[in-house]
């Protein structure tokens, strides 16, 4: 069965053991057969030359290639790559020793050496350092030194798990759910075909996620991030971060912010986005939508969202919300929490559990729908009492609540209990209605008061 391992030799000077390790790879295949990756001095003087890597190198009973024999080895760890494939693992360690072997690297006695590289190694292929080193009793230095350079790798056909450090590194994950890690530096990340999840860190990062369903996440600072086909997740974390998913790439993208603001870009042909929600992280934070028929969700916090042109659905959750459907026949959910339902058209609001205000931003009102209001004789008692605020202002300086009786034409707005579900407005005070407003929950003339309007 093969295995990859970690083993620690220690290092002696003219039949002197100097207490210090010297770790490298073995890796084992199925057939039994054993290669290195072991890194040490170009020269027999270890304080001057560059740093060498003997990568994919077969073993003998050298164990590490460098002349020591194998009772020399102080301790074995075998590393669990869980169902990630062995061979492909190898390729990947193998051809990143090759890259540290051509980086031209000075070796540096107790700083950067064959412990540096194998800590390096292990961090790229997404391996914790320290459970990964052998116990043993000797002194391993530079293992706290990961290499640091511009990375250039590409994956195998299977999932693969590729970081950085700090450099301006480019993985390609080829085919395979792959899991890409750019850290520090400005990145390119290539998904490849598969599920991918794709990580920028900080810096100025390019993300392309390529075929089926990949996550995209640029980190810190202005990111570029391409979802490709599939239905992605696109994780945002700045107002200047720039996505593109084209029209038929995915009809279920969602786009997830971290940012205070957010908007999502206008529909181009690179352009489809639909779905869009506020993380924990970005706090009390703004989302706007598009043209397109959005799906806006907050967070827990107070929340600002705007559907834009479309028929949107728009969800709050906690927190005093405001949102606003725009044009459209748009569906506003404000759940827990006092918050302002901007309603027009044959809009739809739902204000959830708290003292919520419903405004008509449309004169002509015809059409918009309260699902849950909760007025004065509603709510009696609660402090929970709502509000339908009419974004216009009434004739004269008086608005009054007739019940069940007629219209007066006195001048003054007013509103009458029609049916169940439904009172008419008078605008203009001229005696005549001028649209209906339904309330899903209204079946008595008696359990709204003039205190539950307000023209403004």
């Amino acid at each position: 069965m093969a295995q990859i391992s970690v083993e620690v030799r220690d290092i002696t000077v003219l039949g002197i053991n100097s207490g210090y390790g010297h770790l490298y790879f073995v890796f084992e295949s199925d057939e039994g057969e054993e290669s290195i990756i072991s890194a040490g001095p170009a020269g027999f003087f270890p304080f001057f030359g560059d740093l060498d890597v003997y990568s994919g190198a077969p073993t003998s009973d050298e164990r590490d290639g460098n002349g020591d024999p194998s009772d020399k080895v102080k301790g074995v760890k075998v590393l669990d790559f869980g169902e990630r494939d062995l061979e492909d693992v190898w390729s990947l360690l193998v051809q990143h020793g090759n890259q540290v072997d051509a980086q031209g690297l000075s070796y540096v006695l107790l700083d950067q050496n064959s412990n540096s590289t194998v800590a390096s190694l292990l961090h790229m292929a997404g391996i914790e350092v320290s459970p990964a080193i052998p116990e043993s009793d000797l002194d391993l230095p530079g293992l706290g030194n990961l290499l640091v350079f511009d990375y250039t790798l590409v994956g195998t056909d299977s999932g693969d798990v590729i970081h950085g450090v700090g450099g301006d590194d480019t993985f390609t994950g080829q085919s395979g759910d792959d899991l890409l890690v750019g850290t520090l530096g400005d990145d390119l990340l290539y998904g490849g075909s598969g599920a991918d999840s794709l990580d920028g860190g900080s810096g100025s990062d390019s993300l392309f996620g390529d075929d089926e369903a990949d996550r995209l996440k640029g980190g810190s600072g202005s990111d570029t991030a391409f979802g490709g086909d599939g239905n992605d997740i696109i994780i945002v974390d700045t107002a200047s971060d720039l996505i593109f998913e084209a029209s038929g790439e995915g009809d279920r993208d969602l786009v997830r912010s971290n940012a205070s603001f957010f908007e999502l870009p206008f529909l181009t042909s690179d352009n489809d986005f639909e779905r869009a929600s506020l993380n924990a992280k970005a706090g009390a934070a703004t989302l706007l939508g598009n043209e397109h028929d959005n799906t806006l969700l907050g967070n827990a916090f107070d929340n600002s969202l705007s559907g834009g042109s479309g028929d949107d659905f728009l969800k709050a959750f906690s927190g005093d919300d405001t949102l606003s459907g725009g044009s459209g026949l748009d569906k506003l959910r404000g759940q827990s929490g006092d918050d302002w339902l901007g309603l027009d058209g044959q809009d739809i609001g739902f204000g959830g559990v708290g003292q919520d205000s419903f405004e008509i931003t449309d004169p002509a009102g015809a059409g918009v729908a309260i699902k849950d209001f909760s007025g004065l004789q509603f709510a009696a008692g609660t402090g929970e009492s709502d509000l339908v605020v009419f974004a216009h202002a009434p004739v004269s300086g008086s608005f009054d609540y007739r019940g069940e009786a007629a219209f007066l034409a006195d001048g003054n707005s007013q509103a009458r209990f029609v049916s169940d579900g439904k009172i008419r407005i008078d605008n203009e005070g001229d005696g005549v209605g001028d649209f209906t407003l339904r309330i899903s929950n209204l079946s008595l003339a008696g359990q709204l008061t003039a205190s539950d309007f307000l023209w403004v």
